[in-house]
């Protein structure tokens, strides 16, 4: 349309698709829109994540270990590290990560999908989780880092590939630096962003309720540059 804005969206309409089949907590559906040009096209493959609130900016890294990460939040946090609660994908890919974690005396949960909730959940002040660590999807690592720019936390990600073919296409995309560390300003270049999700099954939001003869639905929007966070329920007459 002539006049109309030109913008980037990163969407996944039904994040937890496993968990909406089951009727399983945690299914969303969640987008990320800025400016043209501003949201990273991420390439369809892995990414290594961390990601936690405001007070850890400048305190946690990818380029640092697990164990300098969790003492760092500790000590962040002013709490023991016994007390940081680490929030990871349950994936066997992250069988070292779930040991180093628990050496440290950490506490660990384990989501069976759904990343995106995660990460925010970690860099929200009142979110179960202190941090979100662990391999996930690189489109929804865009999603997480611009909620989380609105919400002035931490996310880093780096690329990660399961063959030379993926390495091949993220080349393409991104350019020849693929072990680069990205940071959420990084895949979201803009202030004029917003992050928003609906709930469909009860988790990071309250789940789509069907009734007889309405609907309700519970969502969010996150205004990157004002980092002001909305919640709106709507109801629709059937």
């Amino acid at each position: 349309v002539a006049g109309a804005p030109q913008i980037d969206i990163a969407v996944d309409p039904l994040e937890c698709t496993n968990n909406c089949a089951s009727n399983s907590p945690n299914s969303i559906a969640v987008l990320a829109a800025a400016p043209r040009g501003t949201l990273l096209h991420a390439p369809d493959c892995y990414m290594d994540k961390i990601a936690g609130g405001p007070e850890l900016v400048g305190h946690i890294s990818l380029d640092g270990g697990v164990a300098y990460n969790l003492e760092q939040t500790a000590a962040a946090l002013d709490k023991a590290v016994c007390d940081v609660r680490v929030v990871a994908l349950d994936r066997e890919r992250h069988a070292e990560l779930f040991k180093e974690i628990r050496a440290s005396g950490a506490q660990l949960e384990l989501m069976g999908d759904g990343d995106v909730s995660g990460a925010i959940w970690a860099a929200r002040p009142d979110g179960p989780f202190d941090l979100l660590m662990g391999i996930g999807a690189a489109p929804e690592g865009v999603i997480s880092a611009t909620a989380i720019r609105g919400l002035g936390g931490v996310f880093e990600g780096r690329l990660v590939f399961r063959s030379d073919e993926e390495e091949a296409r993220a080349g393409n995309m991104v350019g020849d630096d693929l072990t680069r560390l990205w940071e959420a300003h990084d895949l979201c270049k803009s202030e004029n962003a917003i992050f928003a999700a609906s709930g469909v099954c009860d988790g990071y939001l309250p789940g789509a309720i069907l009734a007889e003869k309405h609907t309700t639905t519970f969502s969010e929007i996150i205004d990157v540059e004002s980092g002001t966070v909305r919640k709106i329920e709507t109801t629709r007459q059937l």
